[in-house]
């Protein structure tokens, strides 16, 4: 048996793990072993990384919709997290481990590199490392301030921190987002202003980004009538000269 049906193997064996057993913590055990063998395919020059990885087995595929080599990376990236945070802590720990080994093969996919240096940041603040998670987020901002969903994270991070919720931090944060012009009307951004201030208890300030958000759900709802009322003004019975 060679090392990619090895892999391939532990891999569909770790997805039954989690998901049709619900242990989550031996599935990402097992996983991870998976993960030693892909390492072992790039230090033997097999794969110069995930991508190319991707294209040289016919991997068994959880999906058509997704590549399964991607798939599992990311998946395994998201269990970490889950095992850390309803079983055990040290999955964290795990966790960077893992996106810290990820960042040297994720080729070069400015999106799948963005992503982990995102987890990467997370990972280190639910771990209790929280100086080291603000400037992992504080770094990948200043390279991507338009990737809403470090802003998201690093909000989360802040309203769920270990000793106590970091009200003023996780502001700070979601204002600066919400200050970025280019992702200032994601509504992942205003549902965590308003649920904020909510929970500070400012009833003015919850108003006014509720508006904001009607608001905008409003202009959705009239693009999308002027679209339906355009589709219906065309004659599709007149065919296209050539």
């Amino acid at each position: 048996m060679d090392r990619c049906q090895i892999i391939d193997e532990k891999i569909q064996e770790g997805q039954k793990m989690i998901y049709q057993n619900d242990k989550r913590a031996e599935g990402c055990d097992i996983w991870l072993i998976a993960w030693e063998e892909i390492k072992e395919l790039f230090y033997a020059d097999f794969a110069k990384d995930i991508m190319d990885l991707s294209k040289r087995y016919n991997w068994t595929s959880r999906s058509k919709w997704f590549d399964p080599m991607i798939d599992f990376i990311k998946s395994l990236r998201m269990e970490l997290y889950n095992a850390g945070n309803l079983i055990d802590p040290s999955y964290h720990c795990k966790r960077i481990t893992f996106c810290q080994e990820l960042l040297r093969w994720c080729g070069d996919d400015d999106e799948f590199i963005i992503e982990t240096r995102c987890d990467l940041a997370e990972a280190h603040y639910m771990s209790g490392d929280i100086a080291a998670g603000e400037k992992l987020f504080a770094e990948l901002i200043h390279d991507e301030p338009n990737y809403e969903e470090a802003y998201v994270s690093w909000f989360d991070c802040c309203m769920s921190a270990h000793d106590k919720p970091r009200y003023e931090k996780a502001e700070e944060i979601i204002l600066s987002a919400y200050e970025n012009y280019h992702i200032r009307y994601y509504q992942g951004i205003l549902d965590r202003i308003i649920d904020l201030y909510k929970k500070l208890d400012k009833p003015d300030k919850v108003r006014e980004f509720t508006d904001v958000l009607i608001e905008i759900d409003e202009y959705e709802k009239r693009q999308r009538r002027m679209f339906l009322e355009s589709l219906d003004e065309m004659d599709f019975s007149r065919k296209n000269p050539n």
